[in-house]
Formats: C-alpha cells, sequence, structure tokens
C-alpha cells in the first residue's frame, strides 16, 4: 500500500511533494528511497537561520513556499483522480518538476505491519489522501542558487491515508504513523466516533503557517518563547478543550499572541503580506469547527484546501507590489510579545479523566465519544 500510495503521488511530478526513486521491502522492513534534501527540513532550517532579516526577498518566498505547500496539500486531497488541483477552483496545476542530478537519497525506514486500512472520501471515493502528520520536521528543503529559502517539499507521504476510519480509534501517539500530538486538531480527541477528514491536514498546516511567521519576525529565538507559552493541560500549544461544541478552542495564549502581533508589528500594517498570513491563519485555518458545525457561523468555520490555495495564491500574486511585503519601518532584534497570564481553566472544565490499569490517562469527550489514549 505504502508503495502504490508513493508511486501515485509520485506520478503527479509536483514540485512540493518528495519523489520516488524507489522502494525495496526487506523482510517486514519497507525502504524508501527518495530525492536527497540537501536543506535538510524546515525546523532545521529555522535553527540554522536563528535571526532572518525581514527583505521583499525574503517575504516573497515565504509567501511562494507556503502557497506551494498548499498546492501540494490540495493535490493530495482532490488530485489525481480528476487531473485538477482543485474542484471547483480556476486556480492551474504547478509546473512539472525538471529532474536534476541529486547526491546520495536517503533511505526512510518504515514498518510495514499496519492493518492497511484506508481513508474514504466525503462522497464515498476512495482516490484522496490524507497526509495525518503535517510538521515542520516532515517539510524539506531543497537548496537553490540565488534563493534564500530554496523549494520546500512535503515528506514521509507514503503512509497517506492509511488510517483507521471504522471506528476513528488512533494508534499510540508514539508511532511515526499516526499524527504528531502538537500538530493534531482538536477533532483528533473530540471527534474520535467519526472518520478524520482531511481537514485535518488543514489545521497542522495552520500551526505551520503561524510558527512560519513568527520565525521571519521574532527568528528562532521568537519560536522558542512561542513554545513556552501557557496552554492548559488537556489540550495542546494550539487548542483548549471546552464541554459545548466544537468542544474545543484556539489555546488563549496563541489568540492573545496572533493580536498583538497584528496590532503591534510594523511588518503587519495593512495590507501586509505577513498580516494577511496571520489574519488567514487566524480567521481561516485554525479555526476548530469543520464545515458541518452547524453552531458556527458558516464564517467561522475551517476552510478546505482549495480555499487556502486560492487565498495563498492571492498573497503571492499580491507580492509583487515592494511595498505589500514591507509596508514600513521593521525592528531589528524584535522579541515575540508577551500575553496576559490567565488562570488554568481545565479543572473547571466538564471533561472525566480516566486511568486505566497501566497508568496511562485518557480523555472522555462528553459527547459520548469513545476513549482517546494519549501519550
Amino acid at each position: 500500500m505504502e508503495s502504490e500510495n508513493l508511486r501515485e503521488l509520485s506520478a503527479q511530478n509536483h514540485p512540493h511533494l518528495v519523489h520516488r526513486i524507489a522502494t525495496v521491502t526487506h523482510g517486514k522492513r519497507f525502504l524508501i528511497l527518495s530525492d536527497w534534501a540537501n536543506g535538510h527540513d524546515l525546523k532545521d532550517f529555522w535553527k540554522q537561520t536563528p535571526k532572518p532579516v525581514v527583505s521583499v526577498a525574503l517575504v516573497r518566498e515565504v509567501a511562494a513556499q507556503l502557497c506551494g505547500l498548499a498546492s501540494a496539500i490540495e493535490l493530495m486531497h482532490h488530485g489525481y483522480d480528476t487531473g485538477n488541483l482543485s474542484r471547483g477552483s480556476s486556480h492551474s496545476p504547478p509546473p512539472p518538476v525538471i529532474s536534476t542530478p541529486v547526491a546520495t537519497p536517503i533511505v526512510i525506514s518504515i514498518d510495514a505491519d499496519d492493518d492497511g486500512a484506508t481513508e474514504i472520501g466525503a462522497a464515498g471515493e476512495n482516490l484522496s489522501w490524507r497526509h495525518g502528520d503535517l510538521k515542520p520536521e516532515n517539510i524539506l528543503r531543497f537548496r537553490k542558487l540565488n534563493e534564500l529559502i530554496g523549494t520546500l517539499c512535503i515528506s514521509d507521504v507514503g503512509l497517506a491515508k492509511r488510517h483507521v476510519v471504522a471506528t476513528g480509534f488512533r494508534k499510540l501517539a508514539s508511532t511515526s504513523k499516526f499524527g504528531t500530538v502538537a500538530y493534531e486538531p482538536p477533532e483528533a480527541v473530540t471527534r474520535l466516533d467519526s472518520p478524520r477528514s482531511r481537514l485535518y491536514d488543514i489545521w497542522s498546516f495552520g500551526c505551520i503557517m503561524l510558527e512560519f511567521v513568527v520565525w521571519l519576525l521574532y527568528g528562532h529565538g521568537g519560536l522558542d518563547d512561542f513554545w513556552k507559552l501557557p496552554k492548559e493541560k488537556k489540550g495542546t500549544l494550539f487548542w483548549s478543550p471546552r464541554d459545548v461544541e466544537p468542544h474545543a478552542v484556539v489555546n488563549q495564549s496563541v489568540t492573545q499572541l496572533m493580536d498583538k502581533i497584528l496590532s503591534t508589528n510594523a511588518a503587519c500594517r495593512s495590507p501586509s503580506a505577513v498580516g494577511d498570513l496571520l489574519l488567514l491563519v487566524k480567521n481561516k485555518v485554525l479555526v476548530p469547527a469543520l464545515p458541518g458545525d452547524r453552531t458556527a457561523p458558516s464564517q467561522r468555520r475551517r476552510i478546505y484546501a482549495g480555499e487556502l490555495l486560492e487565498a495563498l495564491q492571492e498573497i503571492t500574486k499580491k507580492c509583487e507590489t515592494p511595498e505589500y511585503c514591507c509596508p514600513g519601518p521593521l525592528e531589528h532584534n524584535a522579541r515575540l510579545p508577551t500575553v496576559s497570564q490567565w488562570k488554568n481553566t481545565s479543572d473547571t472544565l466538564h471533561i472525566p479523566l480516566t486511568t486505566h490499569g497501566n497508568g496511562t490517562k485518557n480523555l472522555q469527550v462528553p459527547s459520548g465519544a469513545a476513549m482517546a489514549q494519549r501519550v
């Protein structure tokens, strides 16, 4: 199954998806040979570039790379069975990749002993993928001459759509086959009785977009401070649980931080690329409510990949204007804004925890959904 997924995705020749060179089965091990990322991954790039200088060129590259990654996600979610990147969208497919010689490929080792269950799309089709583990470490960087960032490509796609959907139970978070808890959306816990939507990837990508903005404006030190923001014990950095629909809200610290950045950083002065990126994340991407949630207004529900791509395409197009990339005098060595301290409300929530014999605590959602094992 992994080999077939890789074969089909590689055949799309998308410039922001890592391409398969070969696959090898060795006993119970399944080996994937892919293009060699000479710039390592996105998390490493942020670390190795601790104090970026905000410039027109850098902002343009950030917008373009986010747009390219969104295009790859849209292709995974909706693409190869129709030949179009977006159903009902007007944008064109990405240009084909021109192959160039690369150094020794990376060998990725993956256990080949899972159950082989697949995700069914919204229309009952089985012709698309959900990545399920988008994070900076799974976005590889290919350096290019005269480019500050290079090309970012989504990796670890061989296990896409290999998820249990009959019951909604998750495997242990310690396995690399399923989503990293820090980037999981709320529904990974609050909707355990439902199949996971491809909107899972949109939330994870929103987390990455927010980190990208924090790095751009405040450097790697700002990212370190970002991950130290207060959070509720039963949620993640990005969301907190609630006992009413949709059973989660964006973490109060993260909301405060986005508002402060928008109101205080000159790079976000309207109209601006960075400000529009942050508003897109805040209002459309890091949104707990899904499109089918009747309890939330339609404008406050998470968007699909095609809508995300169109918004990023518009931002990228506007970046042709230098003033849109850098609208005002920029701060050097700026520090991440502080957020006000607030009381941890976890103890007041009506979301009971139970402890099983192995000592692992599980979160029970009030709707009566199954228990989610959290590691």
